[in-house]
């Protein structure tokens, strides 16, 4: 449940007195127990085995603690802000590298013609955040461990942008448009040694049917006189909501000069990718789902793919993936959520003959406030 606090007191040394603005605290927790087994097979045969139990922190939604509020100005405009901190409830530590408010810091500025935002803040091109819009392409969203999330069958980050400017348009006919701008690292904004990125999106919305498409670019940085290709990947996919409740969804992505891939984030040491230390990847990506009524609750089954060749420096490799998952929610209340998964990934490096292979199954809570 958001408490709405008309004068916060916690606040008053940063604000001097009763703040002007409606604010709202809100968090959200989720803990779970996960097994996974599996195994690495390297180029010479030689082989690593992984078998762990764990609780781990934010399996389907990282734990966090947020403040947002706006003000009225008139004239049809409002002023607003969200400042969100990540942290593992494991053990209390922040997440996003220590930052304090590491999963979303902005100011925004609202009016007739749309709404705008400055500073950090989770890409279009993602589930989650004020301003993604994948979480219409997929019932997994970025989440769900090695073995369902869609971030594992494409060529994007899903990543949070500092320096950010950004712009949602009012949604028109069911159409809404969106666009976003990183000047990169921090005192480095705008220079050729560090990378920025723009991206647009598209949301359309029609009775059953919702449709989504993003289209991002990547200006890596360089030293001056280095010739440096840029980044490009196109996602589209949407859902589809059946009478009878089912919900059917799919996406395909084509990627092209990507510096990295999604990757094994939660078992590093399953992760072949980046031991390629590529230059950069080409592919495409392919994920099919559907969400059935079962007993009070929501199943969840996909399937994704990806395949992309990576690019080392004068030869090449062959890297494809595939998962498959099915996943159970059930609301227990308004604010907990119990959920499970079970599902299997693989990925190879065709060339190297190196291989990795997860099986992963777990159970767990949300609860938001």
């Amino acid at each position: 449940m958001k408490k709405t606090l008309t004068a916060l007191a916690v606040l008053g040394t940063f604000a001097g007195g009763a703040l002007a603005a409606n604010v709202e605290l809100y968090g959200l927790i989720d803990e779970s127990i996960l097994h996974s087994n599996g195994k690495v097979v390297d180029a010479n045969g030689g082989t690593t085995r992984l078998h762990k139990n764990e609780l781990l922190s934010g399996l389907i939604a990282g734990p966090r603690v947020g403040l947002k509020g706006t003000e009225d100005l008139g004239n049809g405009w409002k002023v607003g802000f969200v400042l969100e901190n990540g942290f593992d409830i494991d053990n209390g530590a922040f997440g996003q590298g220590g930052l304090l408010f590491g999963r979303e810091s902005v100011l925004t500025l609202e009016g007739d013609i749309g709404k705008f935002y400055a500073g950090r803040i989770s890409t279009i091109a993602c589930d989650g955040g004020s301003i993604g819009i994948l979480q219409h392409a997929s019932p997994f969203g970025n989440s769900f461990g090695e073995v369902a999330s869609m971030y594992l069958s494409t060529g994007s980050q899903f990543a949070r942008y500092d320096n950010t400017i950004a712009y949602v348009a009012p949604t028109m006919n069911g159409l809404q448009m969106s666009a976003m701008y990183s000047m990169g690292a921090q005192g480095e904004e705008n220079k050729a040694s560090t990378d920025r990125y723009a991206v647009v999106g598209m949301k359309y919305a029609n009775g059953p049917l919702t449709a989504v498409g993003t289209v991002e670019y990547t200006v890596y940085g360089h030293d001056a006189g280095e010739d440096v290709d840029n980044g490009l990947s196109v996602i589209v996919g949407g859902n589809y909501k059946l009478d009878n409740g089912v919900g059917l969804y799919g996406k395909v992505n084509w990627f092209d000069n990507v510096a990295s891939i999604g990757e094994f984030y939660s078992n590093p040491e399953f992760d072949i990718t980046s031991a390629l230390q590529a230059k950069s990847f080409d592919g495409y990506g392919l994920e099919l789902a559907a969400t059935v009524p079962v007993c009070g609750g929501n199943m969840m089954v996909g399937a994704g793919y990806r395949a992309a060749e990576a690019d080392l420096n004068g030869t090449t490799a062959d890297v494809e993936r595939y998962n498959v998952a099915v996943g159970y929610m059930y609301s227990m209340s308004k604010r907990t959520t119990l959920y499970g998964i079970v599902g299997y990934a693989q990925e190879e490096v065709k060339d190297t003959l190196r291989e990795t292979k997860i099986y992963q199954a777990g159970v767990g809570v949300i609860h938001t406030f």
